[in-house]
């Protein structure tokens, strides 16, 4: 057992210096550190809202168990055949949506920049739904460029439902307004977007939708011209 488990960490560490260099792997431990320093100045703070308090905890635990699903048997469990490269992804969206949009205030600052987080998750999310199939496929079968941008699109969308219907139900059962039930829309939000003030809440929700959407038509787009391109590439490589 010790032995089995010994060559297990032997061989995560070996796929882990071939996938990931040296600064992007500085970089996870920069984004857990600063995340673990905002969450305990976040459960220090007694005016937070409880959904921020919520978001920090969740995301900076994600972080630390993402590693971990490594350490599972590759044989028997799809998470663990995932790549190095899902710990960037979660990096990358706990400090853009919890620290730069949330603790620095910029959701608040900047109108956009909540709907180009949602378009930066569509994108995202495309290439978690095309690493997932891989992996459950565990190299049994090689997916068409068509099939692996339909299910990155398929799951990236699912996601962005997910979501919202999240917000919706955490709002209903905590009494929050994480869809702006009672907020009130900034003047320069309203001269830019006239409407009854009231819809803002349906506004918010279908904007993040949207953003979401696109976001992944266009990275399932870019994905299937890219493995096209590739598959040529290496067609033409074979015939010589």
């Amino acid at each position: 057992m010790k032995l089995r488990i010994q060559r297990k960490l032997r061989t995560e560490l070996t796929a882990l210096r071939r996938e990931i260099p040296l600064p992007v792997y500085l970089f996870w431990w920069l984004c857990r550190l600063a995340m673990i320093a905002v969450t305990v100045q976040v459960l220090r703070g007694e005016e937070t809202d409880g959904h921020f308090k919520l978001q920090m905890l969740a995301n900076t635990g994600l972080l630390f168990v993402l590693p971990t699903l490594h350490l599972l048997p590759r044989r028997y469990f799809t998470f663990a055949r995932l790549p190095f490269r899902e710990q960037t992804i979660a990096c990358l969206m706990a400090v853009t949506t919890c620290i730069i949009g949330n603790h620095l205030n910029v959701y608040g600052r900047w109108w956009w920049f909540d709907t180009f987080v949602h378009l930066l998750a569509g994108v995202l999310c495309v290439v978690v739904g095309v690493d997932l199939i891989h992996a459950a496929a565990n190299g049994r079968e090689r997916l068409s460029p068509l099939t692996a941008s339909a299910v990155g699109f398929g799951l990236s969308c699912f996601t962005s439902l997910a979501w919202e219907c999240y917000e919706f139900l955490f709002d209903w059962f905590a009494n929050d307004c994480t869809q702006n039930w009672s907020g009130t829309p900034e003047g320069p939000l309203i001269e830019r977007f006239p409407t009854d003030p009231l819809r803002y809440p349906l506004y918010d929700t279908m904007s993040d939708l949207l953003a979401g959407l696109l976001g992944a038509l266009l990275a399932a787009i870019a994905l299937r011209l890219w493995m096209e391109r590739r598959a040529c590439a290496a067609a033409r490589r074979h015939e010589k």
